[in-house]
């Protein structure tokens, strides 16, 4: 399998769903313009940024944006629309469904399932729980880690479960109404969450950056982050950077200088500061230790 397919699969009721990733699990940008269709479903999950989707029809482009999840029937003729493309992240897989042991009630549930994904069309439902585990498969396919996929596989039937609660509940493309117990700071939350991980490793990386990301000014940003994590950007860009780095040492063979620079920090001095500082340890006694453990 090439290194950025992934096939992940579950089953819940007997039936037995197939996730198959990759390019557009990495947040790749929309096909924007062109008509086409699939010969599976289509789960697209906007992590950020908006953009219209053309129903087959043709006559409504529905505005799509942050924590809207898009399921797509198989055969259903659809198109995207964005001035700005590279303003979006949008995940995106292709996903199977059929019996895993075919009984009378598996059959049933099966056709109940089926019903309710295509019979209505294209379905847009505001899950904004659906960013935080679409970005742990991603993170987890690609760490390499022992059990890596087996995580990745828990992950996905929690994302199928919670997606085919939503929509045999209800299936709506108003943002107003919202999944049980989330709200737009929980999406805020996690988008300020993959705004570190995409972008730990960039020594210049400033609150600023984030601000500006977030349509926020600094000052509101710097309340966000007392709200949220009770410390400053700052300070939470290092933890982050630290927390990596620790892995680094432990999983790597990199040199000090080489995890610095891996994780962001503009010299190995500061590096080396910033980790005693955090852990009473310096990074070469860390390794070490760990080791010896």
């Amino acid at each position: 399998m090439d290194s950025d397919k992934f096939v992940l699969n579950c089953v819940v009721n007997n039936i037995k769903f197939t996730g198959l990733f990759d390019g557009g699990l990495f947040g790749e940008q929309i096909m924007t313009d062109r008509t086409h269709s699939h010969y599976q479903y289509e789960i697209h999950i906007v992590a950020d940024g908006e953009y219209l989707v053309e129903d087959i029809n043709g006559k409504e482009n529905v505005k799509v944006t942050i924590g809207d999840v898009i399921v797509i029937p198989p055969n259903f003729y659809h198109s995207s629309h964005a001035d700005d493309t590279s303003k979006i992240r949008n995940y995106a897989f292709r996903l199977e469904i059929d019996c895993d042991k075919k009984t009378k009630d598996s059959i049933a549930e099966y056709n109940k399932i089926i019903d309710s994904l295509t019979n209505k069309g294209m379905i847009i439902s505001y899950s904004p729980w659906a960013i935080p585990l679409i970005s742990e498969i991603k993170n987890e396919l690609l760490s390499k880690q022992y059990g890596a996929f087996d995580l990745a596989e828990i992950a996905f039937k929690k994302l199928i479960i919670k997606l085919l609660r939503s929509i045999l509940k209800k299936s709506t493309s108003k943002r107003d109404e919202l999944s049980s117990g989330y709200d737009d700071n929980i999406v805020r939350n996690e988008t300020i969450n993959m705004f570190f991980d995409n972008n730990f490793s960039n020594p210049n990386l400033s609150a600023n950056d984030l601000a500006t990301h977030l349509n926020l000014s600094v000052r509101q940003l710097n309340r966000v982050f007392r709200e949220v994590y009770n410390i400053s950007f700052h300070k939470k860009l290092i933890e982050v950077r630290l927390a990596l780095a620790r892995k680094f040492l432990i999983k790597t063979d990199y040199t000090i200088e080489e995890i610095a620079e891996r994780v962001g920090f503009s010299s190995s001095s500061g590096f080396f500061v910033a980790f005693k500082k955090e852990f009473n340890v310096t990074p070469k006694e860390f390794r070490q230790n760990a080791k010896s453990i």
